[in-house]
């Protein structure tokens, strides 16, 4: 087992000083009005888990990633895990067939190196059957920064066990754990979306209201630890997995609300907020954002602004959404990508705290993680109706122009979002969904449920036309 690295007093006054000198050189670069310094981008991190052929998780993501030896594959918390990170897009050569195309190649690599050694890779938000006990340290990827980060969570508490309660609809989940490993248990599609300099608090400020919407059509993880709970439970596990002892806003959440005049609110509140957890100085080089960058990582916001030192003088930002669960199919995930940068596109042309406010976007986002497609939400108009309906009668559409402002080809955003995502939202699906209907209908048996969407995800069958028998 790996030991954490520790840290002096003085390394975390450096540290706090050096994040304040990088919000100001950046605070600069953002007072000389630089419109115009960056366009439209977009990537993806898929995050996968490795089983065996019944579908238990197997620690062995050294082995894979050995075997896989590709930079765009890397490890994750768990040795159960390992994240793919895509390629980047500029707009000017976005293709949405080209980006299913390169998921598909990803599931394949994954399956095909795992086959090698007799083993499965899933693209699910969790496996519904994990036992809590083997989310342990032992089990933690060997990564110095994963220990100390373990290491520093636990102190903040005073070592205490961290104690997880989950109320379900139709279970309870409720257990203490030592360690930070259980939120381990949820795997994420999280989406990449880089815009104008001069449109990134607005569409910042989109993201967070469309979380919701977002959440409703992704939900992929209604069972965790063997307990039927939320539509999609990686949310509440999640959000439990650190104390909010001695914070205002919680460190893993929903964040400090809008934006209002500057980006930089982003990174002052996270650094007036939130102590250091890893305060490393050796790569401080003012103007690359390094030292911001890696505190932005201890701190799990469900949106957050990236920004990334282009030179010394210049910089890029863009937004992170983290709310999808991963999964089901290549298909799949790519609509989910279709419609969320469609409707970004589109919303960000909104003034969202004036239509709606941050209490009622954020009742949003935990209803349909609870609920999905049978959420009710409020609109852009604060009226409040069934996201189900909100999707298909609105937002599609809304999406669908806003793919069109991207010169995104029309044959492709119809099939995406009016073949795929739109009949699948109409029968009232989602993964979660259909993990249930296919145990209810086929009794509580996880490893036939399993067997059955691992050979669709395997297929690339699109979600709208899975069955519910083997």
């Amino acid at each position: 087992m790996i030991k954490p690295k520790n840290f002096a007093l003085e390394e975390y006054h450096r540290f706090q000083q050096y994040l304040s000198q990088e919000i100001e050189h950046f605070r600069e670069f953002v007072a000389k009005n630089n419109q115009g310094k960056q366009d439209y981008k977009f990537g993806v991190e898929l995050e996968a888990w490795l089983t065996e052929k019944d579908y238990k998780a197997t620690p062995k993501n050294d082995w894979m990633l050995k075997q896989l030896n590709s930079s765009n594959f890397v490890p994750e918390l768990s040795k159960y895990n390992i994240e793919y990170n895509s390629n980047v897009y500029a707009k000017e050569k976005m293709s949405l067939t080209a980006f299913e195309k390169e998921l598909i190649d990803a599931e394949r690599s994954m399956n095909d190196c795992a086959s090698n050694m007799d083993a499965k890779v899933l693209l699910i938000g969790s496996l519904p059957h994990l036992n809590v006990k083997d989310f342990n340290l032992n089990n933690m990827t060997n990564k110095e920064r994963y220990f100390t980060l373990n290491d520093q969570i636990c102190k903040k508490d005073s070592y205490r066990p961290t104690h997880y309660y989950i109320e379900g609809e139709k279970d309870r989940l409720e257990f203490k754990a030592d360690s930070i490993m259980p939120v381990a248990a949820t795997t994420s599609f999280q989406m990449h979306y880089q815009m104008p300099f001069e449109d990134l608090i607005k569409s910042y400020n989109a993201s967070q209201f469309i979380s919701a919407i977002l959440m409703s059509v992704s939900a992929n993880t209604p069972y965790l630890f063997g307990k039927n709970l939320w539509e999609d439970s990686r949310i509440p596990l999640f959000e439990q997995s650190i104390s909010n002892r001695g914070y205002k806003v919680p460190r893993v959440g929903m964040g400090f609300g809008y934006l209002k005049e500057d980006v930089c609110e982003f990174f002052c509140n996270n650094h007036e907020e939130y102590e250091a957890f890893i305060p490393e100085i050796q790569e401080y080089q003012l103007g690359q954002f390094h030292l911001n960058r890696m505190h932005n990582g201890t701190i799990w916001h469900w949106n957050r602004v990236i920004v990334d030192g282009v030179d010394d003088k210049n910089y890029e930002a863009r937004i992170e959404f983290r709310p999808c669960s991963a999964g089901p199919t290549p298909v799949d995930m790519t609509a989910h990508f279709a419609f969320y940068i469609g409707l970004m596109k589109t919303m960000s042309k909104y003034n969202m705290p004036e239509l709606v406010s941050f209490s009622k976007a954020q009742k949003n986002f935990y209803e349909c993680a609870k609920f999905g497609l049978d959420a009710e939400i409020y609109d852009i108009s604060s009226k409040k109706l069934c996201v189900r309906d909100y999707i298909v009668n609105e937002l599609i559409d809304l999406a669908m122009q806003g793919l069109h402002d991207l010169g995104i080809n029309k044959t492709e955003a119809k099939y995406y979002l009016e073949e795929i995502l739109k009949p699948r939202v109409e029968q009232n699906t989602n993964a979660s969904r259909w993990q249930k209907t296919f145990l209810e209908k086929n009794g509580h048996d996880f490893e036939k449920m399993l067997d059955l969407y691992w050979h669709n995800q395997r297929k690339n069958i699109a979600l709208r036309d899975w069955e519910y028998a083997v």
